[in-house]
């Protein structure tokens, strides 16, 4: 049963979420991409000048959804992708300058 659970927090642990950038506003003019974003709720600041939109092109969790802030340090809100479903942030003309990711199991 421990070996069980510590196999299963590893497997946490190990997880991360891909966000690619885009340069319209509809997530198909593919920019760059950001690998290993942690899922942890974390902000992370981010800014690719041209980009217009975001979404979540890898998720190692059942669920993963990523906030998309206007601003640095994970302020003013905007959009949210949600893997699986609403799955692009879009802020055309202005971009966006950081996001926060979780995965979860349900």
């Amino acid at each position: 049963m421990k070996s069980f659970a510590l196999v299963s927090l590893l497997a946490c642990l190990g997880s991360a979420i891909q966000v690619n950038y885009y340069k319209d506003g509809g997530c198909s003019d593919y920019a760059t991409s950001i690998k290993n974003v942690p899922s942890d709720g974390s902000c992370y600041n981010y800014e690719w000048n041209g980009s217009n939109s975001a979404n979540i092109a890898n998720c190692d969790w059942p669920n993963c959804e990523c906030i998309f802030f206007t601003d640095g340090n994970c302020q003013n809100p905007k959009y949210s992708a949600v893997w699986g479903s609403d799955n692009c942030a879009s802020n055309w003309g202005g971009g966006f300058h950081s996001f926060t990711c979780i995965g979860f199991e349900a």
